[in-house]
């Protein structure tokens, strides 16, 4: 009966592709992902949902400037993707959080920001956010036709921008890519004066480093008039020639605050605690925390008057 079975089949051997064969197949599979990457993507925009209604800036103009196209508002403030296509990009306010909005229009990567924004993950319907209140804002995108789209943003909750997790990422790449827009273009002058009583945070979203303000009043925490502070240049300096990355909070009492603003009319908030100051500055990267500790004279001479 054994000799009745037939053999079993030999095996043969497995034959293995050349190293070239095998690095064309995978640049096509990685092709054609891009390629199915790419058709999502461009049907994602085209569907995009029109504005049904959108949170109107707050900051006046240019914020509440309305574009010049017949089709004004291309893309949902609140569902949807940006357009490709547009040539700047302006950070407005939606709600009473946010400080003053940079006077100035990001004209570079503003592809890049479209981008880095339809990548974001979309907001799962079941997610469960944070309840804290945080600043929301719009970026303002315009085309070469006069046409906007007008994409909100929330910094609280899970931080959603245009239905998608990651508002934080956006605007701090926004921010950023600005501070490096303005080495090349720097930013209108604008004639601001300081003010302790603002319906606005008296800082701004792009807080000016100490040196490049201009002005400032001092706003003592038992009064809300402000005290200009004429000799503002020559504390200005001391502050800047002593600041350093802040270590942590001060235990020392708390004395009040210097607003100080600079010629693009953008203000830093210095809070004075004993004979420190801190504030916090804004990096390409994100936020720092900055301290100064400044001699007793001046202490006394800047909380006189």
């Amino acid at each position: 009966m054994a000799d009745a079975a037939p053999d079993a089949p030999v095996p043969r051997p497995r034959r293995r592709r050349s190293p070239a064969r095998r690095i064309v197949v995978v640049a096509t599979l990685v092709g054609a992902g891009l390629l199915v990457a790419s058709v999502l993507v461009s049907a994602d925009v085209q569907q995009a949902p029109p504005i049904a209604s959108t949170v109107p800036p707050v900051d006046g103009a240019p914020c509440s400037a309305a574009a010049t196209g017949t089709a004004a508002l291309r893309t949902a403030h609140t569902y949807g993707s940006v357009v490709p296509g547009a040539v700047s990009v302006r950070l407005c306010n939606t709600n009473e959080l946010g400080g003053s909005v940079p006077p100035d229009t990001l004209t570079t990567h503003v592809a890049d920001l479209t981008d880095l924004i339809n990548g974001l993950p979309r907001q799962p319907s079941d997610a469960s956010c944070t309840m804290e209140l945080g600043p929301h804002f719009a970026l303002l995108f315009d085309y070469p036709d006069g046409t906007r789209s007008v994409v909100g943003g929330e910094l609280d909750g899970c931080r959603v921008i245009a239905g998608r997790r990651g508002a934080d990422t956006a605007v701090t790449a926004f921010l950023g890519w600005l501070l490096e827009q303005r080495r090349q273009v720097p930013p209108p002058v604008v004639d601001v004066s300081p003010t302790c009583g603002t319906t606005y945070p008296a800082s701004s979203w792009l807080p000016p480093p100490v040196a490049d303000t201009v002005r400032a009043v001092w706003c003592p925490v038992d009064s809300a008039a402000p005290h200009p502070i004429p000799w503002w240049a020559t504390l200005r300096d001391a502050i800047a020639a002593r600041a350093a990355r802040s270590t942590g909070a001060d235990g020392s009492q708390f004395l009040g605050t210097i607003i100080a603003a600079s010629q693009s009319g953008e203000r830093t908030v210095l809070w004075l605690n004993g004979t420190t100051v801190s504030w916090s500055a804004r990096t390409p990267t994100g936020v720092v925390s900055m301290a100064a500790t400044l001699p007793g004279s001046a202490i006394a001479r800047l909380t006189a008057g």
